[in-house]
Order: structure tokens, then sequence, then C-alpha cells
């Protein structure tokens, strides 16, 4: 109280703690951005692979499915041209090697792409959690 008799309240606040909290919320949120980022770097390189690994399925099929065509023509060589008939069955055994090397590689390959697809699916829930806590870490 002052002499005249009025009284005067300090409005002055002390803003340190809230500072502090404010720095360190923002370097939490920094953080979780960060590993936000570095989560949906590696989706996205999975994502990539993905794509390669199902474009290489998809021409070894090709591949598979066109030597099984060929074997299926070369099935119906008239047998009375003793020659020719010959040469495609020569040609048929050749073809089933290389069917059967294709259809290993395919399976590889799909193997593979399943490989793939269960990490995708690791690290998208990886990206899901880091999402949710930085969207809480936000709304703080």
């Amino acid at each position: 109280m002052t002499s005249d008799g009025t009284i005067t309240f300090s409005t002055a606040l002390d803003n340190a703690q809230l500072e502090k909290d404010l720095k360190k919320a923002q370097a939490e949120v920094e953080r979780l951005r960060k590993r936000l980022e570095a989560s949906e770097g590696r989706r996205t390189a999975i994502e990539e692979e993905m794509e390669r690994a199902q474009r290489s399925i998809e021409a070894a099929s090709r591949r598979t499915e066109e030597l099984r065509d060929r074997i299926a023509e070369l099935g119906d060589t008239d047998p009375n041209d003793e020659a020719g008939w010959w040469a495609a069955r020569q040609e048929v055994e050749r073809l089933n090697v290389a069917l059967e090397a294709s259809e290993r590689h395919e399976a590889e390959l799909a193997k593979g792409k399943e490989g793939l697809d269960k990490k995708w699916a690791k690290v998208n829930e990886e990206v899901r959690e880091h999402e949710a806590e930085l969207d809480r870490a936000s709304t703080k």
C-alpha cells in the first residue's frame, strides 16, 4: 500500500518457466518430426523396391507364359513329319528346362516381394505411430 492509501498489484509475470517448457515442447515436436521423416523415407524406398520387384515378376511371368505357349505350339507338330517332329521334340525338351528355370525364378521373385510387403507393413506402422506421437505432441 502506498502513502495515499492505494494498493498496487504487480502484474509482471515470470515467463521463464513457460519459455523453458515451450522450448522443450518445440524440441520434442522437432525430434518427432525428424523420426517421422526418416520413417517416411524408408517407406518410400521400400515402395520403390516393391515396384521394381513387381515389374520383375511381371516380366518373368510373361517369359514363363511365352515358353508355355511355344511348347504348346510345338506339341501340335505333325507326327508324320518325322524330321520336324524330332526337331520339335528336342526343342520342347530344351524349352521345358528353360520353363522350369523360369518358374523357379518367378517363385523366387514372388518370395522376395512378400518379404518387401512385410517390411513395408512394419515401416508403415512406424509411420502411423510417429504421426500419432507428433499429433499428440503438437496439440499439447
